[in-house]
């Protein structure tokens, strides 16, 4: 791991011009070396504004066809959302048919209630005339987490 901490904008939707927030401090939480099936550093945060919650997750496995949103910064532009849908599920990873870029991955994944399904993870090129992306799903996520001692509700 290159760092142990650095800062995290929050995204809050598109507020007023008039509101300014702060970066705000993260610590990355290291993980004890070992396989991991999945990319993914975990960050602690605090001193949160109060009207900034976590997402609510989605419960159950996700069904193809499923619309979703994906949050990002795709091309180093300031936060983008894109919309898509579910084609496919595999046993860890969601295919999704919606535009990623570079900048996109680890952005989260929400279906039409905004809760999260799943984490961007890279493009897929099997097809480059197609715009789709692979996600790791909230399932696998959340088993990850769990091997590591970390519980989402």
């Amino acid at each position: 791991m290159l760092f142990r901490s650095l800062q995290v904008e929050p995204y809050y939707g598109s507020p007023p011009d008039t509101l300014y927030r702060e970066y705000i401090a993260a610590k990355v939480i290291p993980q004890s070396e070992r396989e991991q099936k999945i990319d993914l550093t975990i960050l602690e945060v605090t001193g949160l504004p109060a009207d900034i919650q976590p997402l609510a997750t989605f419960p159950d496995k996700i069904s193809r066809g499923t619309a979703i949103e994906i949050i990002g910064h795709p091309g180093e532009q300031d936060w983008v959302v894109e919309a898509g849908k579910v084609v496919s599920l595999e046993a860890e990873t969601l295919k999704l048919q919606v535009k990623v870029a570079r900048g996109n991955s680890g952005g989260p994944v929400l279906d039409s209630q905004k809760r999260a399904i799943g984490i961007i993870s890279q493009k897929d090129t099997s097809n480059p005339q197609a715009e789709m992306a692979i996600a790791y799903s909230m399932i696998t996520i959340k088993k990850t987490l769990s091997l590591w001692g970390i519980n989402l509700p």
